[in-house]
């Protein structure tokens, strides 16, 4: 793997920059709005393309859907997705717990990236200050490929730049499992405060990702399985 030619830290500034236009004009419209679009827009994927939908969303986690609320239709949306195993059962959807505090952190970093990665893919250049030099990261970005056991290692940096920009650069102090590390006895006995909170920081950024067992590696485990892979 190319040793990235820029830090955490520089791309979480260049990219709250790039997007604060586009999230403003977002933001004027109502979930409602948004909701709807949403729905035409998959209800028409659905019926136009209906083999690469179902395709898709074998291998996808979450799968965007159209859930009726009405009983009878429900019921009948529940045995399409079952029949086609998209709804998971048993060991291949249970092996990885997002309630643990340590993978709520890595979940959220994980659909942040996605989320920066989306937004990333209709960047114009002229929303550069040079558009005859971007950002070296934004390519980089747009090319992540899906996270798996195998790409790991091109995650990790696009993790710990969601993680900074998910707590304000301090997931120290607000990150889901910050609280249980900080209690941890070989913690809470360091008495400068600087220094505890650059401990709580490596001890969290190293469960998550460095481990051989890591929440990182374990969430690119699970979805490998709901993969079928």
């Amino acid at each position: 793997m190319k040793e990235n030619k820029w830090s955490s830290e520089e791309v979480l500034v260049e990219m709250i920059t790039s997007m604060a236009a586009a999230e403003l004009e977002e933001q004027e419209k109502s979930v409602r709005e948004r909701l709807g679009e949403l729905s035409n827009r998959l209800q028409e994927l659905m019926e136009n393309h209906p083999e690469e939908y179902w395709e898709a969303s074998v291998t996808m986690d979450p799968i965007p859907t159209l859930l009726p609320r009405r009983p009878l239709p429900q019921k009948t949306w529940r045995g399409d997705h079952e029949d086609k195993g998209i709804l998971l059962k048993g060991k291949r959807g249970n092996l990885f717990d997002p309630n643990l505090p340590l993978n709520k952190d890595i979940i959220e970093a994980y659909e942040s990236v996605q989320k920066f990665q989306e937004q990333m893919k209709d960047f114009h250049p002229r929303q550069f200050k040079d558009p005859e030099r971007p950002w070296p990261w934004v390519e980089e970005l747009r090319n992540l490929p899906p996270l798996g056991e195998k790409t790991v290692p091109q995650w990790k940096p696009w993790i710990r730049v969601a993680l900074l920009a998910n707590h304000n650069q301090h997931p120290e102090k607000t990150a889901h499992a910050a609280e249980n590390i900080r209690n941890r006895d070989a913690i809470k006995n360091i008495s400068d405060p600087d220094k505890r909170d650059a401990a709580v920081f490596d001890r969290l950024w190293n469960e998550m990702v460095v481990v051989e067992k890591g929440a990182l590696t374990m969430l690119a485990k699970d979805l490998d399985r709901v993969r079928g892979l």
